[in-house]
């Protein structure tokens, strides 16, 4: 079987990531309501930088999204959800992490940031955790890249250093 059709398939079976698509659609329509809203959608792919975590990446099909209100020039409010797969298909755990938090501009191409929340996980993973992320990135026409460090706090802390590579709506 394709890793397409694996994607597609653990996609439908999963009533939270159900859920989590059905809001980056109302997300997007609403985000296209207002002209200081943004939206982002961007591919999540990381190195562990926890030795003692056993699953060490993400797996393909990995996102992560954004949603940013342009308080002024140089400051946004956000919210990022997405859906992180850790370790092979079979094995592992998924994370569905929501964090509130705040971008600076530097100018029209560089920005920072910093957001902070929660994170529930599939069955495998019991409970819900404080997650945070800082993170550094750049805007190029519609594309944006972030270097992002994920760091869920827990018995077994997951801490992801990331590259998210997003388009801009």
């Amino acid at each position: 079987m394709s890793w397409k059709i694996k994607v597609f398939s653990y996609f439908c079976q999963n009533k939270i990531m159900r859920k989590v698509f059905l809001t980056a659609v109302l997300a997007t329509i609403i985000a296209t309501s207002y002209s200081q809203i943004n939206f982002k959608i961007g591919l999540f792919n990381s190195l562990s930088v926890d030795e003692s975590l056993n699953k060490t990446h993400t797996v393909l099909g990995s996102t992560l999204a954004q949603i940013g209100y342009n308080k002024s020039g140089t400051v946004a409010f956000t919210l990022d959800a997405g859906w992180l797969r850790h370790g092979n298909w079979g094995e592992g755990f998924s994370q569905f992490p929501l964090m509130a938090g705040v971008k600076f501009r530097f100018d029209e191409t560089f920005y920072t940031g910093i957001a902070g929340g929660v994170s529930w996980y599939d069955s495998k993973v019991s409970g819900t955790n404080f997650t945070f992320s800082p993170y550094f990135g750049a805007n190029i026409k519609r594309f944006s890249t972030d270097i992002r460090y994920l760091h869920a706090v827990k018995n077994q802390p997951i801490m992801l250093m990331a590259f998210v590579l997003s388009y801009n709506f």
